[in-house]
């Protein structure tokens, strides 16, 4: 489901933003099978994905890695929040619930 029509007008300029200036690439058929058959679908200028690790030289490599999992477009590829939390990235933190 394409979420971008329930964000808030400044939200979805920021989220277009994000993703022209970190060049993760634009939907298409390759990366999202049957993203083009879907409703208010229509055709984008084209940007490849590019390294964010290139982009963002603070982060390490685990945090490059699931900030791409929960970027991904497909929503069945994007990592849940309860996997989020196992991953590695959250190692040091004190998952307790108080």
């Amino acid at each position: 489901m394409d979420f971008l029509h329930l964000l808030p007008l400044a939200a979805r300029s920021l989220l277009s933003e994000f993703r022209r200036r970190w060049q993760l690439g634009t939907p298409n058929e390759e990366m999202w099978p049957g993203v083009s058959k879907l409703a208010n679908w229509h055709e984008h200028p084209q940007w490849t994905l590019k390294s964010l690790s290139l982009v963002v030289t603070n982060l390490d490599t685990d945090d490059i890695d699931l900030l791409l999992k929960m970027l991904m477009y497909e929503p069945c590829k994007r990592i849940s929040a309860k996997k989020a939390m196992e991953h590695p990235y959250f190692n040091g933190l004190n998952k307790e619930i108080p």
